[in-house]
């Protein structure tokens, strides 16, 4: 399986497999903040829904660099309901792809988010016939 995760129309809820995961990809740190690196293979009429938790009031999620391949790349909900982020490749495309996305936690009301980490999906777009093949 070599570190890859194979997704068809699946929720995906990241944080029970993040420390899997990390290991898996070799998690790493950007610019002193820590990273998660996350390799996802997914067939390019498949959506991918990845759970990122909750955030409150002060705290946050925001993609910092969008997918350049994709008819959705963003991220649903609101501040104290569970965010999810989607993506959905462009109808036809295969290849890579890639979104990069800033999260902060930690913040009781008071101070400023203690909790910061950069969470990065490289994504690899097959067809769905590749998919079955594999």
């Amino acid at each position: 399986m070599s570190g890859k995760i194979f997704m068809m129309k699946k929720y995906f809820n990241v944080f029970p497999v993040l420390t899997v995961l990390f290991l898996l990809s070799g998690g790493c740190e950007k610019e002193g903040i820590p990273a998660t690196v996350l390799y996802v293979t997914i067939a390019n009429i498949d959506t991918i829904r990845l759970s990122l938790g909750t955030f409150g009031d002060e705290e946050g999620c925001s993609i910092t660099q969008n997918a350049l391949h994709a008819s959705s790349s963003r991220i649903l909900g609101q501040p104290w309901e569970p965010r999810v982020y989607e993506y959905i490749p462009d109808p036809g495309y295969t290849g890579p792809d890639k979104v990069l996305m800033h999260t902060e936690r930690g913040s009781d009301g008071a101070s400023e988010n203690d909790e910061i980490e950069i969470i990065e999906i490289n994504f690899t777009i097959i067809t769905s016939h590749q998919q079955s093949d594999g």
